[in-house]
């Protein structure tokens, strides 16, 4: 396996990385160094040579070229999410890619879900990121909950009083931003079958991004908790859910 040595740290702030001729280049034997611990690329510079050229023919042919750095949608990347602002899911998925999930970053959303139930359903309807930033839309008990958690010192939580009979539901948590800007408050509803059962507010929300680390789940929350009343294991949701709907002002 060959590969370019990261020569710089993303904690440290966003400064131009080395140019492409300027990179070092690593190789390793991952049939007995599964951890890449040991660089061979001294010993097999042929090998080396090869898989390093070969990187720039695939890179070309999937059309990933040219490389950017991790926020470079605002240098040109190819961007998933540009232009659209609703997102429907109609079967659970598992951690959709921050740069693929709906931006509610600086912006008004609503998350809608139609579902079938039981009686004190539990589960996650939708979640993005996990213990140290995200949010979530799920049911304990049976009650409609979201969680705000900009940090796990900053986390807000908003439910409903009463549990959702057995049978067919649309479940909806909408916020209301004070104004179209990053890091903005706003107004949080909860409804059932289009009544508001809950309201609060956050006083701020996300000035960058959601979730450095963990993308968006639909029907659980797959890598770390957003709320910590349940675990991942716990985070499947019980009932059906027919169709999910994210949507952006």
């Amino acid at each position: 396996m060959a590969s370019a040595r990261v020569t710089e740290n993303p904690w440290l702030g966003h400064s131009a990385p080395p140019a492409i001729d300027d990179r070092v280049w690593e190789l390793y034997d991952i049939s007995t160094d599964y951890s890449q611990s040991t660089d061979v690329s001294e010993s097999y510079p042929g090998i080396l040579a090869r898989l390093r050229d070969q990187f720039w023919i695939e890179a070309a042919r999937h059309q990933i070229l040219p490389l950017h750095a991790n926020f470079g949608v605002h240098e040109g990347r190819p961007d998933p999410s540009a232009g659209r602002d609703s997102y429907v899911y109609t079967t659970p998925v598992k951690q959709i890619a921050g740069s693929a999930a709906p931006n509610v970053v600086g912006r008004s959303f609503r998350i809608t879900a139609t579902a079938q139930v039981g009686e004190n359903a539990q589960g996650v309807i939708a979640a993005h990121g996990g213990r140290f930033a995200g949010y979530a839309f799920f049911l304990e008990d049976g009650r409609p909950t979201f969680t705000y958690n900009q940090t796990p010192a900053r986390m807000t939580r908003i439910q409903a009083d009463d549990g959702l009979k057995s049978g067919s539901h649309t479940l909806a948590v909408a916020f209301v931003a004070d104004e179209a800007k990053r890091g903005a408050g706003g107004t949080v509803t909860l409804s059932v079958n289009g009544i508001t059962v809950a309201e609060g507010r956050l006083l701020t929300t996300f000035p960058i991004i959601v979730s450095h680390t963990e993308g968006l789940d639909i029907g659980s929350d797959e890598v770390s908790p957003v709320d910590p009343s349940y675990s991942v294991s716990t985070s499947r949701f019980s009932g059906v859910l027919e169709q999910v709907v994210i949507t952006l002002d």
